[in-house]
């Protein structure tokens, strides 16, 4: 058991496999950005239909997989924070 521990020290001192915070959060904040998960939630707390949301979400806003990665990009962003 103590080796396994020592062997996971000893990969986190070279730093290979880790990532660096900033790329992270870069990906979280590309991800919110191409989503435009943002601008769907106020789209909708404004009430506007679902063609005007379309419209101003674009291409990638309409499809669900890209709402729920902007989702997840959001609350990831705010766990860093």
């Amino acid at each position: 058991m103590a080796l396994k521990g020592q062997d996971e020290l000893i990969l986190l001192a070279e730093g290979g496999g880790v990532r660096s915070s900033y790329s992270v959060l870069n990906v979280l904040c590309s991800l919110t950005q191409q989503s435009k998960t943002n601008e769907y939630i106020s789209a909708q707390q404004a009430g506007k239909s679902a063609n005007e949301i379309a419209e101003i979400v674009g291409e990638y806003g309409v499809f669900p997989l890209y709402r729920m990665l902007g989702y997840f990009s959001i609350i990831g962003l705010l766990r860093v924070q």
